[in-house]
This record gives structure tokens, sequence and C-alpha cells, in this order.
């Protein structure tokens, strides 16, 4: 009886055992698929969340070629023997409409950080839509060229080509933006991409909004530009707005409205303005450097009659005890 009664109670230990094995791994398969449903879900939002700029990008792309393309095709020369070797160069062969890289402006490149800090430390609602774009293209070499175009009241314009890094500071394509992006914030909502350019201070912004309201940029400058030399950032690299107008602002001073003015008043017209201020660095007072330099001179002045008094005091001393003795 004793046996028999140890066998039940086995009996029911490994089947409780065994139950119990199984509820576990139901319940472990249930909330882990759950789980990774969820994660799938988030990851699928924030794909379509960022394929809405992308989408908004190519839609801007679309309107452009339709009413750029006869433009376009004219900058195009597709008869080799028309072009001598030296031409070659920066002669443009093809162009790739479908990575333009479209370009907004600020409302003021000159008074771009007092502005930020008037706008609730914000740069969204400082940006408008420019309708100018940089069109990658290639050179009869095979060398990487850019065709900047422009829309006019009549229509689209080229205003330049440039080739190798001659004055093209931005990114080289759309998707080298967009990877750059998907690559710094994976799975981050994104609301707005804006590349801003700041002719005043020779830089590209790649502007991105995030659907909480933190705003990043990404810096590009021209081959010849200092400014992100100046501020101590990288080209290519991922700050926050509030990180990159601070490190402006450490390193320039904005033109006031009354300096502003008399430019204008003294250049007569408005047109002048841009080509002739170039960004005012923020300057060291004299005041400051003289008060140091007297500082300094003072302080060893002052340490000079120390010692000379002291090492007067002690020949003195020296010469009392010689005569006492």
């Amino acid at each position: 009886m004793i046996i028999k009664g140890f066998k039940n109670y086995c009996t029911v230990v490994i089947m409780a055992f065994i139950f119990g094995m199984g509820i576990t791994i139901f319940v472990t398969d249930y909330f882990g698929d759950c789980a990774l449903k969820i994660m799938e879900c988030e990851a699928k939002a924030a794909d379509i969340n960022a394929y809405e700029w992308e989408k908004e990008w190519t839609g801007l792309q679309k309107q452009m070629a339709d009413g750029a393309t006869a433009v376009l095709k004219k900058e195009i020369t597709f008869n080799d023997k028309d072009v001598s070797e030296e031409e070659k160069a920066t002669t443009i062969k093809s162009y790739d409409i479908n990575n333009a890289v479209p370009m907004w402006t600020l409302s003021s490149d000159m008074t771009m950080i007092a502005d930020y800090h008037k706008n609730n430390n914000s740069l969204s609602g400082l940006i408008k839509w420019s309708d100018r774009w940089y069109i990658p293209a290639k050179t009869m070499t095979g060398e990487d060229a850019t065709i900047l175009l422009q829309k006019e009241k009549d229509g689209y314009h080229v205003y330049g080509q440039y080739f190798g890094n001659d004055d093209n500071y931005v990114a080289d394509t759309a998707d080298e933006i967009k990877d750059k992006i998907k690559k710094e914030l994976s799975g981050v909502y994104i609301t707005e991409v804006r590349n801003i350019s700041i002719p005043f201070y020779d830089i590209n912004l790649i502007y991105i909004r995030q659907e909480d309201g933190k705003e990043k940029v990404i810096p590009y400058q021209s081959e010849s530009a200092i400014t992100l030399n100046d501020i101590g950032e990288e080209e290519g690299k991922l700050y926050t707005v509030s990180e990159f107008i601070s490190n402006m602002e450490n390193e320039y001073e904005e033109y006031s409205e009354q300096e502003l003015k008399q430019i204008v008043k003294e250049n007569k017209t408005q047109q002048n303005l841009g080509g002739s201020l170039l960004p005012k660095k923020k300057k060291v007072e004299e005041k400051d450097k003289s008060r140091d330099f007297f500082s300094g001179h003072i302080t060893i002045m002052i340490i000079s009659i120390v010692l000379a008094v002291g090492v007067l005091f002690v020949i003195k001393f020296i010469i009392r005890r010689k005569y006492e003795n």
C-alpha cells in the first residue's frame, strides 16, 4: 500500500511538473510573440513616418522634373566630337534628377541667432521653401558635378554648374541624406526634413524635426569656408539645434538692426547687402587685454620690490652683526 501510494504521488508530481512546463512554454511563447509583434509594429510605424518626409521630397522632385526637364537637357552635351579633351572635364554628360536635393532658406541669414531666440529657441517657422535645387551630374570624364537650379516667375533657370567640391557644400545626393538620417536616427519618429541653404555663413544645414519637437541638424560647408572650423563642429555630423546655435553664438556676433540699416543706407540698395557683408566674429576687448598686461606687470613690480626690500634687510642685518662682533 505504501509503495502504491508513493507511485501515485510520484505520478501526480510528474504530471504537475509537465503541466507546469507546458503552461510556462505557452505563456512565454504567447507574450514573447506579443512583444515581438509590438516591436514590429513600432518599427513599421517609424518606417512609415520616415517615409512621409521622403515621399514629400519625391513629390517635390516630380514637380520640379515636370517643369525643368527641358531646361536641364540644354545643359547636356550629347556629341563628344564637339568638345575638346580639355573641356570634357567641365562638360556635363548626364544628371540624376531623382537624386536632386531640394533647398530651403531662412527668413534671414544674418539674424539667424536672434531670430532663433525670438522664435522660442526653435528654427521651425523660420524656414521658407525656395524651390532651388542641387542636381547631381556627371562630366564627360566621369567626374562628379552639380547643377544649381532655381525657379523664377517665368520658370526654372540654371544658375551655375559646380565641379568636384567647387562651392558645392551639401551632401552629394538625396539618397545620401536619407541613408545618413536613417543611420543616425533609426526608429525615431521624424516629421520634417529640410536642407537649409545659409550662404551668409557658407554652410548648409540638414534640418530634422522629430515628433517630440526635438530639432537636430547635420551641417555642411563649402570647400573654402571656415565656419565649422571656427565653431568646432564637423561636416556631416549630427548636432542638436541648440548645440549648433550655442556654438555659433560663442564665435559670431550678429549685426544689430541699427548697423544693418546704416549699411543698407550706405549701399543704397538691398541687393548690395549680401555681397558686401561678412560674418562678424566676436572680439576680445582691448581694454581687457591691456588690463591683463598691466596687471601682470604690476604683479612683477610688487614681487621685485618685496625681494629688493628683503635683500636690503638681510644685508643690513649681516652688517649690524659684523659691527657688534
